[in-house]
């Protein structure tokens, strides 16, 4: 077992640390796993609970469904870090893993419109209510978890491995996706084993959970200050605005493109494209893989070099490059180009995401970081990302135009960069951490 230091933090070995991160990016994984499997069956989705004569508006309404959980994210999401900054990251962690199983359970067994009707595609909205509410605690604390377990000058590699779990999950939904086509297409509610499984992998992801420690960073301050008091939420937006403000900016790029990259990006090669489901669902998971083993490269080389250089550089090549992507696919769709934009797509995505745990975490102090964390990320997701299938679904059939999503793209990263220079990179921000945290 560690030992504590003189400053208060417990001195891990090394063997405990690894054992930690990777315990924290298994479970992560299996959660993200039950909440994206739903883009990877989508129309699957739209014909057994929204089924009409008209497959574009059975789609749209599928969207709606998958985004609707982010309308109430930034809320749940401020609550749930309250919560995780008053009794710590592990016990939140262990209790939303649960929730999410709930969502996913209700997804899987839930009778289609055929059967019972309306309560159908209700008892689905109120699923993905749930999986997003537990979402929110994921993101956030497992963020903060993960950068207050790790040791000096290893914050962004240690804080890269929560998108890395996210890709994990990517992984294994697209995978899930080719088998339920390739090989169980002709039977009509294989689609659901996906949420099943991610229901009988829940008690082993909560057992892992329950056998973490603490964060040490978390803990060294409740250790040198026990009565030092949580900041109540109005006080976090007094003083850590500027945070708010420059973690939603950070956020921005990478939820875009987890949003319509990584999760619609595939629905629309097929759909749009009329591209071969089977092998889009591999290069996604191919390109998923590669952004596993890339983003914590960026990580380290974040903690040698400094974030801003990699996370800037990815944050403006991906809006430029958004429009001569799309139009590329659109011109002559095949699933080989549809590999280059995703492997293009890859490499962003780890620039990005390598620092981007980390920049967010330091916009806010110790003791507030799971609230502030919380309300950035979620508002951030709720604005630009969980609704942008749905927005660019509509727009593309109201339009006729397929390079909507490009247009978005490029819009949601203008306006990242605008909310960045406002908070002067940071530097705000971590100006009035550094005040808060010599005031303890």
């Amino acid at each position: 077992m560690g030992e504590a230091a003189g400053s208060g933090r417990m001195v891990l070995s090394h063997r405990e640390t690894v054992r930690a991160v990777v315990a924290a990016t298994i479970g992560n994984g299996l959660e993200w796993f039950d909440y994206i499997s739903f883009a990877f069956f989508a129309p699957q989705i739209a014909a057994t609970f929204f089924p009409g004569d008209d497959p574009v508006m059975s789609g749209i309404k599928t969207w709606l469904a998958f985004g609707i959980g982010v309308v109430v994210r930034p809320f749940a999401g401020a609550l749930i870090g309250v919560y995780g900054d008053r009794i710590g990251r592990r016990r939140v962690l262990a209790i939303i893993i649960m929730a999410m199983a709930l969502g996913s359970l209700t997804i899987a067994v839930t009778p289609g419109y055929a059967t019972i009707g309306l309560a159908a595609p209700i008892l689905i909205v109120l699923a993905r209510i749930l999986q997003g509410i537990a979402a929110t605690g994921e993101y956030s604390s497992g963020i903060a978890y993960l950068v207050e377990y790790a040791p000096p000058g290893r914050k962004y590699l240690y804080g890269s491995f929560q998108f890395v779990s996210q890709q994990l999950a990517t992984v294994l939904s697209t995978l899930a996706a080719f088998a339920v086509s390739h090989w169980l297409k002709d039977i009509g509610w294989a689609w659901r084993l996906s949420f099943l499984a991610g229901i009988i992998v829940a008690p082993f992801g909560l057992y892992i959970r329950l056998k973490l420690g603490e964060a040490p960073e978390f803990s060294a301050i409740r250790v040198k200050r026990p009565a030092v008091k949580n900041e109540a939420f109005g006080a976090l937006l007094r003083h850590n605005w500027m945070g708010v403000l420059s973690a939603v900016g950070v956020v921005v790029p990478g939820t875009v493109m987890i949003y319509l990259w990584f999760l619609y990006g595939p629905a629309y090669a097929i759909g749009q494209l009329k591209l071969g489901r089977d092998d889009i669902n591999l290069i996604t998971a191919l390109t998923a893989g590669g952004a596993m083993l890339l983003t914590p490269v960026f990580g380290l080389l974040s903690d040698k070099s400094g974030p801003w250089r990699w996370f800037l550089t990815a944050m403006v090549l991906f809006g430029l490059g958004a429009y001569p992507m799309f139009k590329f696919l659109n011109v002559a769709p095949s699933e080989w180009r549809f590999f280059e934009c995703q492997a293009i797509a890859m490499l962003l995505y780890a620039m990005l995401n390598g620092p981007g745990a980390q920049l967010c975490a330091s916009f806010f102090p110790t003791l507030a970081r799971s609230t502030g964390l919380g309300l950035s990320i979620n508002l951030s997701v709720a604005l630009f990302g969980g609704l942008a299938p749905f927005y660019v679904t509509k727009l593309i059939a109201l339009t006729d135009d397929k390079l909507i999503p490009a247009y978005y793209i490029i819009g949601a990263v203008v306006m990242g960069l605008a909310m960045l220079a406002i908070g002067n990179f940071g530097k705000t921000a971590h100006a009035a951490v550094l005040k808060q945290e010599q005031s303890i």
